[in-house]
């Protein structure tokens, strides 16, 4: 029973451990490569800025390219294979377009972000002014954070690339941050690992303890009742022979006094 159950110890012990190693190496993997990340794009985010650009661009001007040849390479010419090549034609100059002027990409989401949060402030100035004509609270609130808001998409829009550049780095500090808490995670689970396999090698240790100290008393009292059986059985074939023997004498007795 105790060597069943060890084995099934010892199989489950095995089967964590593996998991545990798997989980361990493709997590400070993806820790270091988030780490490695982190680092380029606090300390070089406008040059990463222009690398992925570039690179957009590239995949924009193959998927162009792609559908132009498509388009003359098969045999259908139907309405929507003369629209997949005009819009691969699109793609492709858009493509070629970013490739040639990274800053443009780079520019163009911050730029996209400047608007949204411009027209939000211009919405907030204009709740202020109603919650101010109905006379009900926070009107000043309302429009303080207006204000601020449109300050904030103004400057946006004068100097997006500054703002791509200042993204990037928070983004960066948010990839180092995510890739160092995953390192104490993924030691701290195996330090946990670890505690709970020695834990469990103590357990088998001591119930391999308790079964060899029972399987001596058992022996100590198998041997006590083979003693025992052993003395019965001696004890039935030594009466009957004292009784014969006495008998015997009795025989012997009488014969001598006739």
């Amino acid at each position: 029973m105790w060597k069943k159950k060890k084995e099934q110890n010892e199989n489950t012990a095995a089967i964590l451990k593996k998991k545990i190693r798997v989980m361990k190496r493709n997590k400070v993997v993806t820790s270091l490569a988030f780490i490695a990340m982190g680092v380029i794009l606090l300390l070089w985010p406008g040059e990463t800025l222009s690398v992925a650009a570039q690179v957009i661009g590239a995949c924009l001007t193959l998927a162009g390219a792609a559908a132009v040849v498509m388009y003359f390479v098969g045999d259908e010419k139907s309405f929507f294979s003369i629209a997949a090549m005009v819009i691969g034609v699109i793609v492709g100059v858009l493509g070629l377009f970013i490739l040639i002027n990274p800053v443009f990409l780079v520019a163009l989401i911050p730029t996209i972000m400047g608007f949204i949060i411009l027209i939000s402030g211009i919405i907030n100035i204009s709740e202020a002014m109603t919650i101010h004509r109905q006379q009900g609270d926070g009107a000043v609130m309302s429009l303080v954070i207006g204000m601020i808001t449109i300050i904030l998409g103004v400057i946006i829009l004068i100097n997006p690339f500054h703002t791509a550049s200042l993204m990037c780095r928070f983004l960066g500090i948010f990839l180092i941050f995510d890739g160092v808490s995953d390192l104490v995670i993924i030691s701290r689970i195996t330090s946990e690992v670890r505690e709970a396999s020695q834990v469990l090698h103590a357990v088998d240790s001591t119930a391999k303890d308790v079964t060899g100290e029972d399987d001596s008393a058992q022996g100590t009292v198998d041997s006590t009742a083979r003693e025992e059986t052993a003395a019965d059985a001696q004890d039935t074939v030594d009466g009957p022979a004292q009784e014969e023997s006495s008998a015997d004498a009795q025989d012997t007795m009488g014969s001598d006094g006739q």
